[in-house]
């Protein structure tokens, strides 16, 4: 997997469902200026043999109300790969889509608490589900018309309240052109996932996608699919 600074452009960021983080975010945005000098001191520092690349994640970047002035800043100092962590709502926006391709961001993840109306009640609004996962189709869409090769990935923050739709949302994941999907610990230990996480690996196989695993335990059968220590997002 190629490397990213994760930069985060405000906070909090969304890493747990609402059931296991119920309470309303409050973001806080960091300045152009203060990201700028960030994303410099990482181009100066940058010691692996690709990139610099940078991913823009923390509180959802679409928000963030300066976000084509970061983006052109990372641009600016040299950095090679552009991405953008996303709840994935705003891509479903065309005007959000043709800016990103246009200011160079090739790498998207969409981060997806499930699916159906359970996937709107851990993201804890009605409709984001869908909405995510036609932010992907349509990003996905625009950059194949405009000959744009780019990099679609799902993470899945995995807890008690969407194990067992892991399977679901890697198919889903899949079926709207995400190329990668992450699965990673976002909460307490849970009795029985290797049998959960096997089958989402399953999942994927079948669907043509690579899912990876972060901090959860996977049977011997799909050691293939653990992240190694250090690796991944």
């Amino acid at each position: 997997m190629l490397p990213f600074a994760r930069v985060e452009v405000g906070m909090p960021s969304r890493r747990r469902c609402r059931l296991c983080d119920p309470a309303a975010p409050s973001f806080v945005w960091r300045s152009p200026a203060d990201l700028a000098a960030e994303l410099r001191e990482i181009v100066a520092e940058w010691t692996a043999p690709v990139g610099p690349s940078v991913m823009l994640a923390g509180a959802e970047p679409f928000l963030h109300p300066e976000l084509p002035t970061i983006v052109a800043s990372a641009r600016n100092e040299g950095f090679e790969r552009i991405g953008i962590e996303t709840d994935g709502v705003a891509l479903d926006v065309e005007q959000n889509v043709r800016g990103s391709l246009g200011a160079g961001v090739r790498h998207v993840r969409v981060t997806l608490f499930g699916v159906g109306p359970v996937g709107d009640r851990l993201a804890g609004r009605s409709g984001a589900c869908d909405a995510s996962l036609a932010g992907i189709r349509r990003f996905v869409r625009a950059a194949d018309a405009a000959g744009m090769p780019v990099a679609v990935a799902a993470v899945v923050p995995v807890c008690r309240h969407n194990a067992d739709q892991a399977h679901l949302v890697v198919a889903a994941a899949a079926q709207a052109g995400a190329g990668h999907v992450r699965l990673e610990a976002a909460g307490d230990p849970i009795a029985g996932i290797e049998a959960v996480l096997a089958a989402a690996c399953d999942t994927g196989t079948v669907n043509r996608v690579w899912v990876e695993v972060a901090g959860l335990e996977v049977p011997e059968s799909h050691a293939v699919h653990r992240v190694r220590e250090g690796g991944g997002a």
